[in-house]
């Protein structure tokens, strides 16, 4: 992910002007800021709805005693959707756009992050017991506070 991650932000202006240069050409100069302003406004509603419904569900799942592990980095990737919206371009608004729908914020959480960082044990501990998200051997089992 880290080598990675210097190529993107080293390219990422030259695919925004590309995108400017482009979308401007067909549809005007005033018209492709204006499409720029209206992605943001509409993103950071976006944004600003997504972030209290996740908050919702963190506190009703820690309320039921569960930890809310997948939702808060459900909450990173609108944070940093957020932050791609604030940034002007159509690339960055697109990858934004990808980070607000549900369906693939998840398959990105699940395939991404717990894939690279199998290493940490998440869990969730619920009313039905510990269920683990990596491969790690589970032993179940009760443990009593003796007296001293």
């Amino acid at each position: 992910m880290f080598p990675v991650l210097p190529i993107f932000l080293l390219g990422l202006p030259f695919i925004e002007i590309y995108l400017f240069i482009v979308i401007g050409s067909r549809i005007g100069a005033g018209a492709t800021i204006l499409l720029c302003l209206i992605t943001a406004l509409l993103g950071g509603n976006l944004v600003r709805y997504q972030g209290f419904s996740i908050l919702r569900n963190v506190q009703s799942i820690g309320a039921r005693g569960e930890t809310p592990a997948l939702e808060m980095l459900e909450g990173v990737v609108i944070l940093i959707s957020g932050i791609l919206l604030i940034i002007p371009g159509f690339f960055t608004d697109f990858l934004a756009l990808l980070g607000l729908i549900p369906n693939i914020r998840k398959l990105f959480i699940t395939s991404f992050i717990f894939r690279n960082f199998s290493k940490v044990t998440m869990y969730s501990i619920g009313t039905q017991g510990t269920s683990y998200q990596n491969k790690t051997r589970i032993i179940e089992g009760q443990a009593k506070k003796e007296k001293e």
